[in-house]
C-alpha cells in the first residue's frame, strides 16, 4: 500500500488536502497531520509513525524546511526509508496525485515553476504589445 502524508504547522495540510480533493476526488491513502500549539515533537513523531503503519511506500510532504514537522520527519527518516519533500503547495500536490508515476526531482522542479511574480509578468506582456 502507498501512503501519502502531509504534515504541517496548524491545519494548513488538512486544508490543502481538502482543496486537492475538490479537484481530484477523495484520496483514501492520503492524510494530513497537524502540529498544534502545545504539541511536542514526540507527539508529532508518534502520529507520523502511526500514519505510516502498514504502508509499503510512504511519501511525506512538509510545509517548511527546518520547521518541527520537517525535523520530526528527518528524525524518523534515519530509521525508516520514505520520500520526504518540504515546501508543499497545492500545485505540487495536484501534480503528485494526478500522475500514475512521479519523478520526485521533476515534481520539485515543476513546483518551483509555479512561483510567479505576476506584476513583473504583466509588465513584460505590456511591453510586448
Amino acid at each position: 500500500m502507498k501512503k501519502t502524508i502531509i504534515m504541517t504547522h496548524g491545519d494548513f495540510g488538512k486544508e490543502l488536502l481538502k482543496s486537492v480533493e475538490m479537484i481530484v476526488g477523495k484520496l483514501e491513502d492520503a492524510c494530513a497531520i497537524s502540529l498544534k500549539p502545545g504539541d511536542s515533537p514526540e507527539e508529532l513523531k508518534k502520529r507520523l509513525l502511526e500514519a505510516m503503519k502498514g504502508a509499503e511506500q510512504v511519501m511525506v510532504f512538509t510545509d517548511m524546511y527546518g520547521g518541527t514537522p520537517f525535523n520530526v520527519s528527518v528524525d524518523v527518516l534515519q530509521n525508516r526509508y520514505f520520500h520526504l519533500v518540504t515546501g508543499v503547495n497545492m500545485p505540487m500536490l495536484l501534480d503528485y496525485f494526478m500522475k500514475d508515476e512521479v519523478d520526485i526531482d521533476e515534481l520539485v522542479e515543476a513546483s518551483k515553476n509555479t512561483l510567479v511574480f505576476v506584476n513583473k509578468e504583466m509588465g513584460h506582456l505590456q511591453e510586448e504589445e
